[in-house]
This record gives structure tokens, C-alpha cells and sequence, in this order.
């Protein structure tokens, strides 16, 4: 025996009607057009998931970016070397500083000796 009865029984739902939108509905063997995007006169589709120049001088593209590629490397380095160099000359006007702050300190000292002598 049903502890609460059949008061928490729900009807069923009417069956509803089926709607048809096969028409409707785009259809996978449409082919669409790739996106084509032009930047400064150049072309570019995006196929396969990436952007791709389209003139058929692809060629002169991998070239360009081989050759900025290279300068940025050289760049890169000249980077560094003026770095090291950078670091070089500090330590170098550290060291004359502390110098002149010895010489500096010891001049009373040096001062004070000569004038003993008279």
C-alpha cells in the first residue's frame, strides 16, 4: 500500500505534434566561400584554420619573412652587445668614483702631514 496514494501522479502529457524544418534547415553540401580579408593591397583567405596569402607569389612572402626574421635576430643581438657594454661602463665609472671619494677623504689627511713638515 502506496504510502501517500496516487495524489503526487501526474497525467502524461499530450504527444505533440512534429514539426517538419528538413527545408528550412542548410544543407552540409553547400560549399561556401572562404573569407578573403586585404591589408595594404594584400590578400589573405583564412583556410584550415589560419590565414594564408593569396597571390601565387607565396614565395616572396616566405622570403620577406625569413629576411625579417634575420634582421631581427641581428637586432637582438646588437641588443645585447650594447647591454654588456652599458654595464661595463658602469662599472667602470663606479670604480673611478670610488676613487675620487678615497682621494677625496684622504686629502685633509695628506694636507694636514704637509704642513707638519714646514
Amino acid at each position: 500500500m502506496p504510502l501517500f496514494g496516487g495524489k503526487f501522479r501526474h497525467s502524461k502529457s499530450p504527444v505533440r505534434k512534429k514539426l517538419h524544418f528538413h527545408a528550412e534547415c542548410p544543407r552540409k553540401d553547400i560549399k561556401k566561400d572562404p573569407l578573403v580579408l586585404k591589408v595594404n593591397g594584400e590578400e589573405f583567405k583564412f583556410e584550415s584554420g589560419g590565414w594564408k596569402p593569396v597571390d601565387n607569389d607565396g614565395v616572396d612572402f616566405k622570403k620577406e619573412l625569413e629576411n625579417q626574421k634575420k634582421i631581427s635576430k641581428d637586432l637582438r643581438e646588437e641588443n645585447n652587445l650594447l647591454k654588456i657594454k652599458l654595464e661595463i661602463l658602469l662599472d667602470m665609472l663606479t670604480l673611478e668614483t670610488t676613487k675620487a671619494l678615497e682621494r677625496k677623504s684622504k686629502l685633509p689627511l695628506l694636507e694636514e702631514i704637509g704642513n707638519r713638515k714646514l
